[in-house]
């Protein structure tokens, strides 16, 4: 499941618990807070600017690392996609153990707190970051469209779509966590199907367990617990 969509659960779960203290909010809250869900999987997907002008000067800084990427040489590209793709996974799993605890935290928080909650708003650090990969490859993609280097930009192209295939191809951990990226370029499935492996709590638990020993795993969690708390 996207990221995008945990997020959507979050706005849900706290709309289900609005509904559960006012009964007759139920159905407008949840209403609600599924358009609002829907809007910010819009926007991840980049079909929303937030704010105006904030969100110009951000794509404007992502336009230069964009041409950054594109005038490197294959082997430095497609590190830094590798790298792109990894930092991905592992804000997928960092979202799925924030979303863990922002489900056991439901049930004792009060509704003025719900926002101020560590996972709620490590959550929404977590997406903050993702937007920010997921936009750079998207933007790369779409950028060796218009490149004047055809044979270059259509290398590159193919190194996106390797890079990505190959890495859904390993779990379907994996495979989850690219699934926005597949979509959002239409890429081709990968060779392995995971569509009957059932991936539940333990599977998550077990993911977490795997990386968290990872000296990467642990200085990203650091980072969204100080993005969190800015």
């Amino acid at each position: 499941m996207p990221l995008y969509k945990y997020f959507a659960q979050v706005i849900y779960l706290y709309a289900d618990q609005l509904s559960q203290q006012w009964g007759f909010m139920r159905i407008s809250v949840k209403s609600a807070s599924f358009t609002f869900a829907m809007m910010m999987s819009l926007s991840s997907c980049g079909y929303y600017k937030w704010w105006g002008p904030q969100a110009n000067k951000d794509r404007e800084v992502a336009s230069v690392s964009v041409k950054q990427l594109l005038n490197e040489d294959e082997q430095t590209f497609s590190e830094n996609i590798q790298d792109k793709i990894n930092a991905l996974h592992i804000y997928y799993v960092l979202g799925q153990k924030f979303m863990g605890q922002f489900d056991r935290e439901i049930p004792g928080s009060k509704i003025e707190n719900i926002y101020e909650s560590e996972a709620y708003l490590s959550l929404l650090a977590i997406r903050t970051q993702t937007e920010e990969i997921e936009h750079e490859i998207i933007d790369v993609w779409e950028s060796t469209k218009l490149s004047k280097d055809n044979k270059s930009a259509q290398k590159k192209k193919l190194q996106i779509q390797v890079a990505v295939s190959k890495f859904a191809d390993i779990s379907k951990a994996n495979q989850l966590s690219m699934e926005n990226l597949v979509q959002q370029l239409s890429l081709p499935r990968g060779q392995k199907s995971f569509a009957s492996t059932r991936f539940g709590q333990s599977d998550i638990l077990e993911e977490i367990k795997r990386l968290e020993i990872t000296k990467e795993f642990q200085v990203f969690e650091k980072n969204i617990e100080h993005l969190s708390h800015m």
